[in-house]
This record gives structure tokens, C-alpha cells and sequence, in this order.
């Protein structure tokens, strides 16, 4: 038995069959080491296997599915969704309360926040925020549109021992002081990066295994498949890339609601034999394809700063990004990566026909950024660590 009980409140399970979220189970785990039993609170799903953690308790509520792609309508059954959860996460954590006695609550994400701070009041504990990113920024100045995710502006508003925000790029610091978060409980971080780089690490015989001829070059994205992540934008440069050179292939890796139809647009656009679509991979398999591509691309539309591009980064990848939200603050155009600007898009065939010809200036590309990131990123161990000091400073 640990030293304290950790409420754990969760919109879904750390772990599925390919792997988990860094973000989340890296926490968790620093947690467990300092001996903290840790009881996640979480809807059931079939595809989550949690893993059989000494002192990890999963407790899992059945959360009714809405599906609706009516805009308008789903906007409801998102809302309604959201209330829902609040009402069986919290009676779930008050029923476990009888049992365990809680020393303190870590809520994840939005939906988590609310249940934080009722499970706070409730025990008379202290509670924490984690959040990842935000989309909040584009719309500080629309009161309409703040109203209509008026339950991510509460993730910031509720009271609360410490915010942690991930410095993802998509300005979670400014979303905060603008909605006026004390700056006192601000965490503004970056997540940590794992050693991507694999030396002497045989590219060719891993492209052979996925369909790739050994003269040909890579373009990779790994990303979930997400209408804001604006992965159409490669897809649609591809026609042009191939016209000038047909010795590449572009790899997309990762699973979401837009598979097909980004499926469908490669099949408009007649680039089947171009472009190949891998699904999800286990986290720890991602290093393969990130080692072995010659250049990886992110277009997101909110931010670049993702796990992506910094263990791409890492492993001395030449990027190809946009520069949305704050990824200039590492990506530097020309020095150790390319940035092009949002209203240049149109240019991102030109930039990757360029780099596919001139293989050093990829490579010195790719250098310079693994330079950055060994100079400034913290690896997951010491970053949960920061988060598990935290955590335990404010235990009861």
C-alpha cells in the first residue's frame, strides 16, 4: 500500500493495444515511484488495456455514446456528453472516497476539471489541472465563440492548487492570462522527448518492410488523423512532388475520424501508389519510421510544437512546418528546420522538391535540430519528474 492516495480523473484509459500517451502514463509512473497509490477514474472502453502497474487501481463508469455529425446537433451531444461525464465521474470518485481515503486530486483535461474541484471541495483536498493545449487562442476576442466552449474556458476558471499547461505551441500562457489564471499557478511546460536518434539503425531494410524501394525517399507524418491537424495539405502536394520526381513515397502513420477521407482525396487524386497509410503503431515503434524518414512534415493548423516534431527533432530530422501558433520559438527557418508561413502553404511542394534534391542541406537541417533539442528539451523521465514534485508538494 503507498503513501497516499491519488485521485486520478481521467476522459479515457492511459493505455491501448499499440502503446500509451507519454503525456499521461510517464506521470503516472513517476507517481508510482515515490510510492503513491494511484486510482484512475475513467469511462470503460474495449480498446484501453491499462497496464498492471503495482499500485495503479483502475476504475472505470459506463459512459453513454453520442454520435452525431450534424453540426449544431452535435454540438449538443458534445455538451451533453460533457455533463454526463461530470455526474458519473464524480459520484464514481465519491463511492471510491468511502474506500480509499483521498490525499489529493489530479484532473486531465476539461472534462476532468470540473470532478477536480467537486472532489476538492467535497474531501477539503487539494486539487491539480492538467490540460494539453488549448484551442482557445483564435478566439479570445469572439464572446460568442468563448460561450460556445464555454466548458474548456471553465478547465481555466475553476479553483485550483496549480494549472499545468503543455507548451504546445497553441498559446495556452496567454489563453490563461487573458482569462485570468492567478500567474502563481501557471505551470507553462514543454513536454519531455525519449532518445529517438537510433545509431546505425538500417533505414533501408525498414522502408523495404513498408513498401518503399531503396532509391526512394521518405516523407513522413505521424499525427492523428484530426480535421484541425490539415494533413490534406501534403496530401494535395503530392500530385506536383511526384510530376518532378517519382523516386518518393509519403508515409502517414496514426489513426482518426478523417482516415477516410483523406483515403478518398488520395484516391481523387489518382496518388495511390505515392502514398501509403500505415494506421496506428505502437509509441515505441514510431522511433523506426521517425529514423527513417528524410523529411517529416507537420501542417497543423493550430500548432507544431507535438511530440512529433520534437522527437524528430531529436533523432536529427530535417522538419517541415508552418509556422502556426508558437512553433517559431523552435523551429528556426533555415537553421535546423523550415518554416514556411501560414499564407505560403501553396509552397510546400517547392520546399520538398528542393530538400528531396539537395541531400545537404536536409542533413545540416536535420543536425542543427538535434542540436536544439539535446541543448533545450528535457528527456519524459526528468519532465514527469517536475510534474510528480508538484504533485507531491501539494499532497495532504
Amino acid at each position: 500500500m503507498g503513501k497516499a492516495n491519488i485521485f486520478v480523473i481521467c476522459p479515457h484509459g492511459i493505455w491501448t493495444k499499440n502503446g500509451g500517451s507519454p503525456t499521461i502514463y510517464m506521470s503516472m509512473k513517476a507517481l508510482i515511484n515515490k510510492h503513491y497509490d494511484i486510482h484512475l477514474i475513467c469511462p470503460y472502453d474495449k480498446t484501453q488495456t491499462n497496464p498492471k502497474w503495482k499500485n495503479l487501481y483502475v476504475h472505470c463508469f459506463k459512459l453513454p455514446k453520442f454520435k452525431c455529425n450534424i453540426k449544431g446537433i452535435s454540438w449538443f451531444f458534445n455538451k451533453l456528453k460533457y455533463f454526463i461525464f461530470i455526474i458519473l465521474a464524480t459520484r464514481k470518485a465519491l463511492k471510491i472516497s468511502k474506500r480509499y481515503k483521498p490525499s489529493l486530486v489530479y484532473a486531465i483535461t476539461y472534462y476532468g476539471a470540473p470532478v477536480g474541484y467537486l472532489i476538492s471541495k467535497v474531501k477539503k483536498i487539494s486539487n491539480i489541472t492538467r490540460l494539453y493545449g488549448t484551442f482557445l487562442f483564435p478566439m479570445l476576442n469572439n464572446k460568442l465563440k468563448l460561450f460556445l466552449h464555454f466548458d474548456e474556458v471553465l478547465a481555466f476558471k475553476f479553483p485550483c492548487k496549480a494549472l499545468i499547461l503543455t507548451n504546445d505551441g497553441t498559446q495556452g500562457d496567454i489563453v490563461a492570462k487573458r482569462l485570468r489564471v492567478p500567474k502563481n499557478k501557471i505551470k507553462f511546460w514543454i513536454n519531455g522527448v525519449d532518445e529517438t536518434y537510433i545509431s546505425n539503425f538500417n533505414s533501408k531494410k525498414f522502408k523495404k518492410t513498408i513498401g518503399l524501394k531503396e532509391n526512394e525517399k521518405m516523407i513522413l507524418v505521424l499525427s492523428r488523423l484530426a480535421s484541425w491537424k490539415k494533413i490534406d495539405r501534403i496530401i494535395e502536394a503530392m500530385p506536383k512532388i511526384v510530376s518532378k520526381n517519382r523516386k518518393v513515397k509519403l508515409i502517414i502513420v496514426g489513426e482518426g475520424d478523417l482516415e477516410k477521407k483523406l483515403k478518398d482525396l488520395t484516391r481523387k487524386l489518382e496518388m495511390n501508389n505515392y502514398i501509403k497509410f500505415i494506421g496506428m503503431v505502437r509509441h515505441v515503434d514510431t522511433k523506426k519510421y521517425i529514423n527513417s524518414a528524410d523529411i517529416v512534415v507537420s501542417v497543423n493548423n493550430l500548432s507544431n510544437i507535438s511530440n512529433t516534431i520534437l522527437e524528430s527533432m531529436n533523432a536529427g530530422k530535417c522538419i517541415v512546418t508552418i509556422n502556426t501558433g508558437n512553433t517559431k520559438s523552435i523551429i528556426k527557418n533555415y537553421k535546423n528546420g523550415i518554416l514556411l508561413e501560414k499564407g505560403n502553404v501553396n509552397k510546400l511542394s517547392n520546399i520538398i522538391l528542393k530538400l528531396l534534391k539537395d541531400d545537404k542541406l536536409r542533413k545540416r537541417l536535420g543536425k542543427n535540430a538535434r542540436k536544439f533539442a539535446k541543448k533545450n528539451f528535457k528527456t519524459w523521465k526528468q519532465r514527469a519528474g517536475m510534474e510528480a514534485n508538484l504533485i507531491e508538494k501539494y499532497i495532504k
